[in-house]
């Protein structure tokens, strides 16, 4: 009887501790969390072209990278994106060229934290999509629209390797 007592209160507290268990991202993001730049405040930050196409194009680089290190179940189409860095001649090494464009793009993603990447994440088909609106087609899959690992309020910054 004592066996089966511990057994059951075995289950209970192994139950409870599931029901506890600690969320992906806080609930009162979800609202937000759209593929519309409207609701979305982070997307309708990100999401817009350059006051350059060079810039633009240094910002898909860290972008697509990004995302797809970054966000759930995502597949990248990898021939059109080099195709696209190709044709744009753009310089990823530590040159001169483009120096101002490369400098305004990685200071302006060098303090992501979760919560942006969240909400990127969730909108990657507004940027990314088949009538994406800084590159059409870059993702073959957008997958679950969130990161893919959780939320550590303690944490909440992301480090990026230096991309330039």
């Amino acid at each position: 009887m004592l066996i089966l007592r511990l057994i059951i209160l075995m289950f209970i507290v192994m139950f409870q501790s599931v029901s506890f268990a600690e969320e992906k991202f806080p609930a009162r993001w979800r609202q937000s969390m759209t593929n519309d730049p409207s609701t979305n405040y982070f997307l309708n930050k990100f999401g817009n072209q350059e006051k350059s196409a060079r810039a633009t194009v240094y910002k898909n680089w860290v972008l697509t990278h990004l995302l797809y290190a970054k966000c759930e179940g995502t597949k990248i189409n990898t021939t059109l994106l080099e195709e696209y860095f190709r044709t744009a001649q753009i310089q990823l090494s530590a040159d001169d060229k483009d120096k101002n464009e490369k400098l305004n793009i990685s200071a302006e993603f060098n303090a992501l934290d979760y919560e942006i990447v969240a909400h990127l994440c969730a909108g990657l088909e507004y940027m990314y999509g088949k009538n994406g609106v800084l590159l059409k087609n870059a993702f073959k899959s957008f997958g679950s629209g969130e990161p893919n690992y959780i939320y550590d309020s303690n944490n909440p910054y992301l480090k990026f390797n230096k991309m330039f």
